[in-house]
């Protein structure tokens, strides 16, 4: 779907997901856990987001993936989060898990120059902003 990731970029994508170099993004991944229960961590290089997704969650993306891949195609530059894949982890060792593999938007030259970020809700419930907006 997204042409710029082929083999050529192989190198660089394990490099930011190998488990070598995310082991302690991956035990921090509870830290900033949301109100939604679900977690998310950052690659190392901060580079990819990786979040857990509820079984609804992943019939709701499934049902919706070719609308995200044909709007993709035609917004070239959309700002909207590429997301690579969902995944269901099954062990006999826990429940199983599904993640969602997305692209982190906020791969900034400048990070110090950043003055808002916006947290998108797809939900009007219990959300309310506090202080000064």
């Amino acid at each position: 779907m997204f042409n710029n990731y082929d083999d050529s970029n192989f190198e660089n994508f394990h490099h930011s997901l190998s488990p070598k170099f995310n082991r302690e993004m991956v035990f921090k991944a509870g830290e900033g856990a949301g109100r939604s229960g679900s977690f998310f961590f950052f690659s190392h290089d901060r580079k990819w987001i990786i979040k857990t997704m509820t079984s609804g969650e992943l019939n709701c993306y499934l049902k919706r993936a070719e609308a995200f891949a044909k709007h993709f195609s035609s917004n070239k530059n959309s700002l909207l989060a590429k997301i690579f894949g969902c995944f269901t982890v099954n062990t006999p060792y826990m429940k199983k898990v599904h993640i969602m593999l997305m692209e982190n938007t906020m791969q900034l030259n400048k990070a110090d120059e950043l003055t808002n970020v916006f947290d998108l809700k797809g939900s009007l419930v219990d959300r309310f902003v506090t202080g000064k907006i």
